[in-house]
């Protein structure tokens, strides 16, 4: 009721609307701030029991905030979905990217939530070479995530096949599943981790290698390896995901089947810190990152810490009767997440659920995330897992009951709102550290900042306990003969179960994540590589790894240097990590007559290179009245693959004229010509780009067009090494800019086809562009067209 008479100018007619209260609803109404006066109920103005900052954070904008500029599309583009054009410059610069992807080669691509990213990963299947049915594996790092995407993948022609291997299946649909795959009827596989390393590893290789060595019956062939949310290798990876650290490994077995493998690396925040840990992971051929650099800005803000727990509780009821729905409720702490939800039970919220780790029954963790994307929610109370890339643009409001333990995960948390471009609310309140002054990292206490940076600092091994749990492994491997020589690479098998004499009972998921996380680490400091993964039967696992550091077996007084360096490396990733934690609470805790923008600030700590203009929507702009940014460029666009695509077989390399008489007549069949003659890419006059994309759709050639004002100026769009036609202006005159272009483009690629097409009589400071445009005479359109037509073999000279 709330939200309508909010929608509704603040006032609604009750009558008019068909609706009739109950006694029991009318005595409600106060609560959420609206009054009854016979039939018209009215919203009073801000909420009087909200701090202003909240109140003002509230109000509604119903104005579109999405401020980046959009891009024409691609004839690839209209034909691989229903887009019309591309949300920013960096999703049309990735596209391309993956499109024109070379063997073998890696891609990393950030860019803001909500601008397209999954495009990406649902075009490859149709853009990437294959030598059988093509299928890529796509890695989530949650349930939820990979169902949400095999939802839109079913959605999508030629993808309807699309599974994810998720814990709710049993043994029986898991085999069968696996079985379509290696049939290949599954174009694209959504796994985590841990499965692409267990259960469907050997379905992995088999897709991957050569057919002329497949199996019989296995048709699908592994084109593509996705990881979305890559950002995780480097935060998750450390002690709480440590398979996502060993995914590289994966992805060098499955290149050694099949070499012309293309990898793709995606998230929404990768700073410079997570982007040099993916660079040394995964980088062994051609690389490739499309980076947007910027923030997103459809959020208004406000923070506040408070004394006590009942207070931020107190403070958050009343936050949730006014927040507009639907609405996330971010919490640290499992057990605060499940008695919030009883409270909000308890105050008549009925279409409420709870999503945390404790939700282990994956049936009822895809009934809460389809009922969240059914529109059958009004609020999730979860733990930072849930949201996790899941494709729900209209929630409106998050709200942060404590404090995320790191800016990046603030950032991730709030940009689960607003994915629409519309206005997105992120509120946060929480309890004030101790009265000393000092954080209680590694104790349980009670308020919110202390208990973020115990959060922060708490996942890495003592080197005590590191020592003891290295001691066991390492006493295992050679007690059972698991030390072998292939080639001049000394290998070596950990047993993952491994428990050092401290502890007592059976191995546990706890005591196998820590010795992941210590190989791990090892790894991190260049002591060993993993190499992969061997299931012995029985849940046995031992990690293979490549022994680069020969102190690892030595005796114990020799390893001491090691041991020291590694100390060093955990120190370090420690203090690091808690240090980032104190610049994100600093920011967080700025009063609102602060200078700085408190969405800039964050957004630094994550991406100090970003360009970040102040919000103009969280506290401190809204003091010193900083408006909004408007047509924001994203980055990108110069990065491009450093390889040719060769020259058309029928026109001659270097620069060919061909003139017309009427140009706005004559370009749909110019563009249909150009396309049987080979040319991929079409630099147009501004505003022309829909209408010629959509001509050339209707070809078979990859379609790209770069309006004439995209290859200028800031955040231009580079052009590719590739067949090329630059249409010209409807102007009498060439001007000098675009001239220098098409000289700079003929100088950089002289091996390259470009057709330059232009109206009859058009001229260059006074001269025809007939006479200097190219080495040979011009052509028109009919001679071009008759070449197709005919067939000729050859090129034109």
């Amino acid at each position: 009721m709330r939200e309508w008479v909010r929608l509704s100018d603040n006032v609604l007619d009750l009558a008019s609307a068909g609706l009739e209260l109950s006694d029991r609803e009318r005595a409600t109404l106060s609560r959420f701030g609206l009054s009854l006066n016979g039939n018209i109920v009215r919203l009073d103005g801000r909420p009087p029991d909200l701090p202003a900052d909240f109140a003002e954070a509230l109000a509604l904008d119903s104005a579109p905030r999405r401020p980046y500029r959009t891009s024409p599309p691609d004839a690839m583009l209209l034909r691989l979905s229903q887009h019309q054009e591309y949300r920013c410059e960096t999703q049309k610069a990735a596209l391309r990217a993956v499109a024109t992807m070379p063997p073998g080669a890696t891609l990393m691509v950030s860019m803001p939530t909500g601008t397209g990213k999954s495009l990406l990963f649902q075009s490859a299947p149709s853009l990437w070479p294959s030598q059988g049915r093509a299928c890529i594996a796509l890695i989530t790092p949650t349930v939820a995530l990979a169902l949400d995407h095999e939802r839109s993948l079913k959605k999508i022609p030629g993808l309807e096949n699309s599974r994810a291997i998720t814990g709710q299946l049993n043994a029986n649909e898991r085999r069968d599943l696996l079985d379509a795959f290696r049939r290949g009827e599954v174009p694209v596989l959504i796994l985590s981790p841990e499965i692409a390393f267990t259960s469907a590893r050997e379905e992995l290789l088999d897709a991957a290698t050569s057919p002329d060595q497949k199996a019989p019956g296995v048709n699908a062939h592994l084109s593509g390896f996705v990881v979305d949310e890559a950002h995780i290798i480097e935060s998750w990876g450390r002690s709480f995901r440590p398979d996502f650290q060993r995914l590289p490994a994966l992805v060098g077995e499955l290149r050694e089947r099949n070499p012309a493998l293309r990898t793709m690396l995606l998230s929404a925040t990768l700073g410079p810190a997570a982007r040099a840990v993916l660079r040394q992971a995964y980088q062994g051929g051609l690389w490739l990152e499309v980076h947007a650099g910027v923030p997103r800005y459809e959020f208004d803000l406000a923070a506040m810490s408070v004394a006590s727990n009942e207070e931020r509780d107190d403070l958050l009821l009343r936050l949730i009767d006014h927040a507009p729905r639907p609405t996330i409720v971010y919490t640290n702490q499992v057990e605060h997440a499940e008695t919030l939800a009883a409270t909000l039970r308890k105050r008549d919220y009925a279409r409420l659920a709870v999503f945390t780790g404790a939700l282990t029954d994956t049936r009822l963790r895809q009934t809460v995330i389809e009922a969240w994307a059914d529109d059958e929610l009004d609020l999730i109370v979860a733990t930072s897992a849930f949201g996790m890339g899941i494709d729900k643009a209209d929630v409106r409001t998050i709200l942060h009951v404590g404090i995320p333990e790191s800016p990046a995960r603030y950032y991730q948390e709030i940009g689960r709102s607003g994915r629409d471009g519309h206005q997105g609310i992120a509120l946060s309140v929480w309890t004030r550290q101790s009265a000393d002054g000092r954080f209680k990292s590694g104790e349980r206490t009670r308020d919110d900042e202390s208990q973020a940076a115990g959060m922060a600092a708490g996942s890495w091994l003592t080197i005590e306990k590191a020592r003891l749990r290295w001691r066991k492994m390492r006493a295992l491997a050679e007690r059972q003969h698991l030390i072998s020589w292939s080639g001049a690479k000394r290998l070596a098998q950990f047993d993952i179960d491994a428990m050092h004499e401290e502890l007592k009972g059976e191995s546990s998921d706890y005591n196998r994540r820590w010795n992941m996380s210590l190989l791990n680490l090892m790894q991190r400091a260049d002591a060993l590589r993993i190499t992969q993964v061997r299931d012995r039967g029985s849940d046995a696992t031992f990690w293979e790894a490549e022994i680069l550091e020969d102190a690892l077996f030595a005796n114990e007084a020799a390893q001491d240097v090691l041991w020291e360096r590694l100390t060093l490396l955990r120190d370090g990733e420690q203090a690091e990590a808690l240090g980032e934690f104190r610049a994100f609470l600093k920011v967080m805790r700025t009063p609102p007559s602060a200078a700085d923008c408190v969405l800039a600030a964050v957004y630094r700590l994550i991406d100090p290179l970003a360009e970040t203009p102040d919000c103009g929507r969280c506290p401190p702009c809204r003091r010193k009245g900083q408006r909004a940014p408007r047509n924001m460029h994203c980055s990108g666009g110069k990065d491009i693959w450093q390889i040719a695509c060769a020259a058309s077989g029928q026109l001659a390399t270097g620069p060919t004229f061909v003139e017309c008489d009427d140009l706005t007549a004559e370009l749909p069949t110019a563009l249909g010509v150009l396309d049987r003659l080979g040319i991929l890419q079409y630099v147009v006059p501004d505003g022309e780009g829909p209408a010629c994309a959509d001509r050339l759709a209707q070809g078979s050639g990859l379609g790209l067009v770069t309006e004439h004002h995209e290859w200028f100026g800031y955040a231009a769009l580079e052009v590719l090494d590739m067949p090329t036609a630059l249409f010209l202006p409807r102007d009498d005159e060439i001007g000098v800019g675009l001239w220098q272009r098409s000289r700079a483009f003929v100088h950089r690629f002289p091996g390259q086809t470009l057709v330059i097409v232009g109206s009859r009589g058009l001229t260059f400071e006074g001269r025809p562009l007939a006479q200097i445009a190219s080495r040979t005479a011009p052509y028109d359109i009919a001679v071009l067209a008759a070449l197709t037509r005919d067939q000729v073999e050859g090129s034109l000279h």
